[in-house]
C-alpha cells in the first residue's frame, strides 16, 4: 500500500501480484490490485481480475460487502470500456444482492420475538449485555 500512496502504481501491482500468486484468493489483496488498476487505467487486466474473483472465489461467498465493491468496480470498468449490454448485467446483479428488502430479511427481529428475553430459561446474563442493558429483564 506504501507503493500506492506514494503513487508508484507499477510497484504496488507488482507486490499485490506476487502475494496473489501466494495466496491467490486473498480478498483483500484482489480488491487492492483492482484499485491500482483503476487508478492506472488498466481496464482490461482489472475487468478479468474481478470477472475470476466474482466467478470463482469461494471466499467471496461468505463476504456480500465486499462483493458488491467488486461488481460495482466491475460495473465501471465495464462502463470505460464500452462494453454496455454487459454493464446492465452486472449493474442489475449488483441491485439484485443489494436490495433492502432482503437485508432486513437477514437482519429481522422475527427470531427474537419468536423467542423473547422474559421466557428464556438461560437468562439475560448469556446475551453478553452490560447490566444496565438488561435491568428490569425477568
Amino acid at each position: 500500500d506504501l507503493y500506492l500512496y506514494q503513487g508508484k502504481e507499477s510497484e504496488a501491482q507488482k507486490v499485490y501480484r506476487q502475494g496473489l500468486e501466494n495466496h491467490p484468493d486473498h480478498l483483500f489483496l484482489i480488491e487492492a490490485l483492482s484499485a491500482s488498476l483503476m487508478l492506472g487505467g488498466r481496464w482490461e487486466e482489472n475487468e478479468e481480475l474481478l470477472v475470476n474473483a466474482l466467478e470463482k472465489n469461494e471466499r467471496l461467498q461468505g463476504n456480500p460487502s465486499l462483493q458488491l465493491v467488486f461488481l460495482d468496480r466491475l460495473a465501471l470498468t465495464l462502463q470505460q470500456l464500452q462494453k454496455t449490454d454487459q454493464m446492465r448485467f452486472v449493474i442489475r446483479e449488483y441491485h439484485q444482492r443489494n436490495d433492502p428488502m432482503l437485508v432486513n430479511r437477514m437482519f429481522s427481529m422475527e427470531e427474537q420475538l419468536l423467542f423473547p428475553l422474559t421466557s428464556s430459561k438461560v437468562g439475560p446474563e448469556w446475551l453478553f449485555l452490560p447490566e444496565a442493558a438488561v435491568e428490569g429483564v425477568e
